[in-house]
């Protein structure tokens, strides 16, 4: 299996933040203050909270609460023995929304794209 994302810690005060991979069990924060916040990812399980001002927060299509926190890539009727065996995803944005989407497969290519507008996309495979 492909390398893992580790650890993200991604910020940018005017621009939107893609990630776009498999998530390794832990804490990953990405912030903006002018922007999206768009994550899609196959890691089994994702601990998701989102917070922001203006802008609405979806997790696979659904509607969140501002600071809530909901459970993606989890089976019905599976418990986690422990939060350590999820990763966790902390979203902030003050002006944009926040998307995550939890997929079955993985991306099949790795990119990384630093653009003028101090836009962030990772990819990573499986």
């Amino acid at each position: 299996r492909g390398a893992l994302l580790q650890n993200i810690q991604a910020s940018t005060s005017n621009g939107s933040v893609e990630v776009d991979g498999v998530l390794a069990p832990g804490l990953h924060k990405i912030r903006t203050s002018n922007g999206s916040i768009r994550v899609t990812t196959s890691s089994m399980p994702v601990a998701v909270t989102g917070t922001t001002s203006n802008g609405s927060i979806k997790v696979n299509g659904e509607k969140v609460k501002k600071g809530e926190t909901v459970m993606v890539g989890l089976p019905s009727g599976v418990a986690l023995a422990s939060h350590s065996d999820a990763a966790s995803l902390e979203l902030r944005t003050s002006n944009g929304s926040i998307s995550v989407t939890h997929r079955e497969e993985a991306p099949a290519e790795v990119e990384t794209v630093i653009e003028e507008t101090e836009s962030v996309k990772i990819t990573a495979p499986l």
